[in-house]
């Protein structure tokens, strides 16, 4: 008997220079990191120099600098 795997959630980190501040819903769509109907129905939460956060019902987004 095969036991199919859940997923939860993912985490990505990343480590190097950046500017939270650019990486808006509109910048993943724009890339096609993401699909464009998400920069719409985003609900952008912080979005300054040193932090940048949105989430969607399936996808959550938090950058920061360290």
């Amino acid at each position: 008997m095969r036991i199919a795997p859940e997923t939860r959630g993912v985490s990505i980190g990343l480590v190097g220079n950046s500017n939270p501040a650019m990486f808006t819903p509109a910048w993943f769509a724009l890339h096609n990191l993401t699909p464009s109907e998400l920069a719409e129905g985003v609900r952008l939460g912080v979005a300054y120099v040193q932090h940048s956060g949105f989430s969607e019902n399936w996808l959550s987004i938090s950058l920061g600098i360290v």
